[in-house]
């Protein structure tokens, strides 16, 4: 009896065991079937992936061909990728298409230059405020912000310099307040600041916190245009109540908001919205676009060019 007992329940364990490699080998090739379907998957999602930057790439080789209405003004010479307010900058945003916008200072000899900071210690590791040097002074002072130990910046600029180069890519020239210089000096100041913008003036939009010095150089030739930079709420404020004494406003891209861009429109409110150094999320500029601004002052041109040609 042993032996058929024992026969029958090998040939039972044995039919138990075939069964169970089976269903590993069918569940071995369904798991490698899925697995090639899902690598599959993944590679054509990347393929794509790729296929779309390098279309990007091409597209936005000038980010003001896109065939928009607003344009793309780069802040303080390409801002977010080299060194600020250094002609560097400038000759990148340049080679881009961006058109340009740059901030203008005096020195303690009246010269125009670049430079945003009233003081230097930011960007020129010097804590003097830039009225107090002559440009002499100045332009023996080497760069040591964001960036100086990847690029030759040198000194500050002169902005005469400046715009023998650019003078025709910019579209803004923001006038720091000069309050604090007598009223003789200011006027120099704002003599020669035409002089030298002279002939660009037909593409040139002069702007500054100060509508004074908006009117005071308006009222040196008919064909400046001149408007108000927008830091603040009571900034906006007043600038809408005075928009029909000004061509343009720049304003701090948070201000536009429902109300504020409603208000802006019922003027007929031409203006520019401009970022702090970083980049403005992809939301944020379709709902600008609701207002209709007339450009977009970055520090980040080809990033808010792939944006805009997205929406």
């Amino acid at each position: 009896m042993l032996p058929g007992r024992f026969c029958r329940i090998s040939e039972k364990t044995d039919g138990m065991k075939n069964n169970s490699l089976l269903k590993i080998k069918s569940y071995t090739r369904e798991s490698i079937k899925r697995s090639l379907f899902l690598g599959c998957i993944f590679f054509l999602f990347t393929f794509l992936a790729l296929l779309t930057g390098c279309i990007h790439k091409k597209e936005i080789r000038n980010v003001n061909a896109l065939g928009r209405e607003e344009i793309i003004i780069a802040r303080r010479g390409y801002w977010g990728k080299f060194p600020e307010s250094s002609l560097i900058g400038y000759r990148e945003a340049k080679k881009i298409g961006a058109k340009l916008s740059a901030d203008v200072l005096l020195t303690k000899d009246h010269q125009w230059v670049m430079l945003h900071d009233y003081n230097l210690k930011r960007l020129y590791c010097t804590n003097k405020n830039i009225s107090e040097l002559t440009y002499e002074e100045v332009s023996q002072i080497l760069f040591c912000g964001p960036l100086a130990e990847e690029f030759d910046v040198g000194g500050i600029p002169l902005l005469k310099e400046y715009l023998d180069e650019f003078g025709s890519q910019t579209v803004e020239i923001e006038i720091k307040p000069m309050d604090n210089w007598p009223k003789e000096v200011q006027k120099k100041a704002l003599d020669d600041l035409y002089f030298l913008a002279q002939p660009y003036l037909e593409t040139l939009y002069f702007t500054s916190f100060s509508l004074n010095t908006i009117l005071s150089l308006k009222s040196l030739d008919k064909n400046i245009k001149g408007g108000l930079v927008v830091h603040t709420q009571e900034n906006l404020d007043q600038a809408i109540k005075n928009s029909e004494l000004i061509d343009i406003m720049s304003i701090r891209y948070q201000l536009v908001t429902d109300e504020s861009g409603k208000k802006l429109n019922e003027k007929k409110v031409h203006f520019w919205v401009y970022d702090m150094g970083r980049k403005i999320r992809k939301q944020n500029i379709k709902k600008l676009l609701k207002f209709r601004p007339a450009g977009f002052v970055v520090s980040y041109p080809i990033y808010t060019a792939e944006v805009l040609s997205g929406l």
